[in-house]
């Protein structure tokens, strides 16, 4: 019971502490544009991605600050082989196989990967200077959707049968649209610069480490985001 006490105390001295202190710029709203890296096996199906996102940053101290951000990703193709989409949709190989046997590839086009970080943590300015570099670090929730991909079924009907160097029927089988959409929980790790060049307007740059979590596959990918953009503060202390 004794150790909770103090835990307690520890955790209020430390909540005194910082905001006792007089807060200077009390809220930040910005936008950044951003360009990511995927690794792991999110990269290897994905390239590449660009993108924006709109950021808010609540100081409760001059050093500590609480941030909320929300990015809009979109990532290259994943390639132009059909093999590189069993891991975005789930195909199987014997799938994939057939697709590729019958030259399915110019029916189809490679779809895009939309990502949607959202994520909630604080950050802690190193100095308190217009130039000011600051770590952060937070929890994430990320957003995964995929374009859909139309498959012709009565093309690939028809390229089947001529393969074969028979008659196709003359029936109409329509199409079948595949989507890919999945949302996991993960941290991410922060370290940036800001500069103050205006009373109310500062520069952001900063590079952020999403760690993303996949429990149905009991594995993790990376997604690195480096963003530049501006912050405007709304309010401050008189």
């Amino acid at each position: 019971m004794n150790k909770y006490f103090i835990g307690f105390l520890v955790l209020f001295a430390c909540l005194h502490l910082v905001l006792s202190e007089p807060v200077q710029a009390q809220f930040r709203v910005g936008a950044s544009g951003t360009f990511s890296v995927p690794t792991g096996d999110f990269g290897t199906i994905n390239k590449n991605g660009y993108g924006g996102s709109i950021g808010a940053k609540f100081a409760i101290s001059p050093r500590f600050s609480l941030s909320a951000n929300l990015s809009f990703l979109s990532f290259g193709r994943p390639g132009d082989q059909l093999s590189d989409l069993s891991q975005g949709f789930g195909l199987s190989e014997s799938t994939i196989e057939l697709l590729e046997a019958l030259s399915i590839d110019s029916l189809l086009e490679v779809p895009q990967v939309r990502f949607y970080p959202i994520n909630l943590g604080f950050e802690y300015n190193i100095t308190l200077t217009k130039l000011r570099p600051y770590i952060g670090a937070g929890f994430g929730m990320y957003i995964t959707d995929t374009e859909s991909l139309e498959l012709n079924l009565s093309e690939l009907v028809l390229r089947f049968f001529e393969l074969q160097d028979q008659t196709p029927p003359p029936v109409s089988l329509g199409s079948i649209d595949l989507q890919a959409s999945d949302t996991n929980f993960g941290m991410s790790i922060t370290a940036g610069l800001a500069y103050d060049f205006h009373e109310h307007w500062s520069a952001d740059f900063n590079f952020t480490t999403n760690g993303i979590y996949v429990p149905e596959e009991k594995s993790g990918a990376a997604v690195l985001s480096f963003s530049l953009g501006v912050f405007y503060k709304i309010q401050s202390k008189q």
